[in-house]
Parts: C-alpha cells; sequence; structure tokens
C-alpha cells in the first residue's frame, strides 16, 4: 500500500492531506491548490452569488443557485434555478431543480447514488449520469453527451448522444435522442470523498488590548495583543509576520486595515469564538474602497484566520481560514483569494470569490486507485 501527501500552502499555514489507497476501482483526490472555496458543512449560495477560478467543495448539502467553474459534493444538490457552471458537477447525493431559461452547464453532471433533475432551457456540454432516476423537464433543454441512469429515465428535451436506463423510458410529445436508447444495469460512479482540513494553528492571544481613539492612525509590530478595538476614523498598518489578536472589533464601516507586503507574508489569526469584519483593506496603497484593485497576486501574500465563526461584510484580499468554525460573506462582499472553512459557509446575495492566481487544475483523477482510509474530524 502506498501513502499520498497532498500539501496546501495558504501563505504561511500549511494544510496537509494525507490518503492511504490501493488498487481497487476508481476515485477523486483533491489538490487544495485547485479549490476556491471549501465547505467542511453545508454550502448556501445566494442569488446572484459567483465562485471564480478554482472548484468549490462541500461535505454538507448544497443550496441555491449555482455560478461555478465546478463544484464537487458529498452531500446532495437542491438548486433555485437559473444555474451556470463551467465545468464539471459531481454530488454523491440527489440533484434537482438544476438549470434554467438560457442556463450553460459546460461539463459533465453526475449523481453517484441519486437522481438528477434538469429543468428550463437548460444546455448541458457532457454526460449525465445518474445512480437514481434521471429526468429532462422542458422541451427546449439540449443534453450534448450521453444520458446514463440506474433507475428510469424520462427525456423531454433532445439528448445529442446514446441513453441508458435501467428503469423506464419515458421519452415526451418533442423529445429527440439522436443515439441510441437502450436498457442497462445499475450506474455506480464512484463516490467522491472530500479531503479533511488541517487544524487551525492554535495560537493563543495576548491580554493587553488595543483601544483606539478617534481619527487615530497606529503602526502595529507583528506579535499576540488582546483585542482590536476601533473607534472611528481609524486605521491600523501592519506589516509582514504573524499578528494574534483575541478579536477584532469595529462598528464604523470606514475604519481601514493598511497592509504593507512589501516585506512579505502577513499573516492574522483571531483568537475569537465569533468576528464580524467589516472594514476597508488597503494593500500597499490602493484602498478597496476607492474601487481601485490592487494586483491580485498579492492575494497570496495575505492569510486571516479565524479560531471560531467569521462574517465577513467587506471585500477582502487573501485566503480566508476558518477549520473550526462557519463563514458567512455578506451582501455584495467580493474575497479575492480562497475561502477554506471547516464548518458551514453561506454566501449572501452578488457575493463573489475569486481564486488568484488560478489554480492550474481544480482536481486530479487517479485512476485505478481507491481509497481506503481517510481521516475525518467531524464537527
Amino acid at each position: 500500500m502506498s501513502v499520498l501527501s497532498i500539501v496546501f500552502r495558504a501563505s504561511a499555514v500549511a494544510c496537509a492531506l494525507s490518503l492511504s489507497f490501493s488498487s481497487i476501482g476508481q476515485t477523486f483526490t483533491l489538490d487544495l491548490d485547485g479549490v476556491s472555496l471549501y465547505a467542511g458543512g453545508t454550502l448556501d449560495l445566494g442569488s446572484f452569488a459567483s465562485v471564480e477560478g478554482g472548484a468549490v467543495v462541500a461535505v454538507g448539502d448544497v443550496t441555491g443557485s449555482l455560478d461555478v467553474d465546478s463544484i464537487y459534493g458529498e452531500g446532495a444538490l437542491t438548486s433555485d434555478g437559473f444555474d451556470n457552471s463551467r465545468g464539471e458537477i459531481f454530488f454523491n447525493g440527489s440533484i434537482s431543480g438544476v438549470g434554467g431559461p438560457g442556463s450553460v452547464l459546460d461539463g459533465p453532471v453526475t449523481s453517484a447514488t441519486g437522481s438528477i433533475t434538469i429543468g428550463g432551457s437548460t444546455t448541458v456540454n457532457g454526460d449525465v449520469s445518474a445512480g437514481g432516476n434521471f429526468s429532462q423537464t422542458f422541451s427546449f433543454g439540449v443534453i450534448n453527451g450521453n444520458v446514463a441512469a440506474g433507475g428510469d429515465v424520462a427525456v423531454d428535451g433532445t439528448v445529442n448522444g446514446n441513453v441508458t436506463h435501467g428503469g423506464t423510458l419515458t421519452l415526451g410529445t418533442f423529445a429527440d435522442v439522436t443515439g441510441t436508447t437502450a436498457p442497462g444495469g445499475p450506474v455506480t460512479p464512484t463516490p467522491f470523498a472530500a479531503p479533511d482540513l488541517a487544524p487551525s494553528s492554535g495560537l493563543s492571544a495576548g491580554i493587553v488590548d488595543i483601544n483606539l481613539t478617534t481619527f487615530e492612525d497606529i503602526t502595529l509590530a507583528p506579535g499576540t495583543y488582546g483585542s482590536l478595538n476601533f473607534d472611528s476614523g481609524n486605521t491600523v498598518s501592519l506589516s509582514a509576520g504573524t499578528y494574534v489578536f483575541a478579536d477584532i472589533v469595529s462598528s464604523f464601516n470606514l475604519n481601514e486595515l493598511a497592509f504593507d507586503t512589501s516585506g512579505g507574508e502577513i499573516f492574522i489569526n483571531i483568537d475569537s469564538m465569533d468576528t464580524t469584519l467589516d472594514l476597508i483593506q488597503s494593500i500597499n496603497g490602493v484602498d478597496l474602497f476607492t474601487g481601485l484593485m490592487p494586483d491580485p497576486a498579492l492575494a497570496e501574500l495575505i492569510t486571516l484566520e479565524a479560531e471560531g465563526s467569521l462574517t465577513l461584510n467587506s471585500d477582502f484580499y487573501g485566503t480566508v481560514l476558518v477549520p473550526d468554525g462557519d463563514l458567512e460573506l455578506g451582501t455584495f462582499s467580493e474575497l479575492t483569494g480562497r475561502a477554506l472553512v471547516g464548518g458551514d459557509v453561506t454566501l449572501g446575495n452578488s457575493t463573489a470569490i475569486l481564486a488568484v492566481p488560478e489554480p492550474s487544475s481544480a482536481l486530479l483523477v487517479l485512476g485505478a486507485l481507491g481509497v481506503v482510509a481517510r481521516r475525518r474530524a467531524r464537527r
């Protein structure tokens, strides 16, 4: 038996994944460098929320509308419709409500053990495989690929490929299958197994709070501090190194955290059970609030780790690590970087995650390799 070790380096934090495997069947494994968003619990995608530049991974169920490159889940997907994907959709459980007027799913769609329902005038550019039933519910829908289901198959639109069904085949009035239709046996795609995140760094904060007064600006050296308490009109400047705060508290959303990455990476740990950040971020003198864009590659030099749950209500450049809590991105917030979360993730309406630099590959498919041992620290 061999052991595969994959390491994702998120600025100052290394997240290691070890998988044992032998030559049994086929499975997926992930290089976390290719993941834009990881949810160790459920994932709720708000209206017009988008994730670009890498894969989305969810251990729990996913709800909402898809605007993703590719997405993989151990649970089920229940969509609100109006979905678009630029790569593969793969869930172990059922996939329901996917599609809508003008929706394009640019890759294969797979449910390892459940059923798949695709509605609206959706175009699928790839094969559709379901361990259970499959249903295409609208006559203007198009599948440019083969359909295989272990259960019943219902086609109301066009399938530019073959259809294999383990149960009953039903063709609607306007159905058009350009290939063959034939009974088949069980459809058994190998279930997806998400990797585990490394635990938090476990750093301990200091005990001396920093209490700012109105319009006070300060520069902090790397180190351990108590709570960083903003007043109003404040700017706190940080440079290369590691900062540990008991909490960061600001009730005025025009306060600013200024990052100087000219000397290297900046790592911030917040040792609090529940933190909400609504601050302006500037990087090397470029202020996100003004609408200007710092060099996106600078996001790789900034890591924000929360020991508990985290809510971001403003734009942020960097890798966000929440190993033991939940993450919420507030409406219209944009994260340029990645989010790796051990708990539930909620993306508000019109939020965006843009991975930078764009990962070269989201998934490695290991042919003829089956995972026989996995570590999973359940919450």
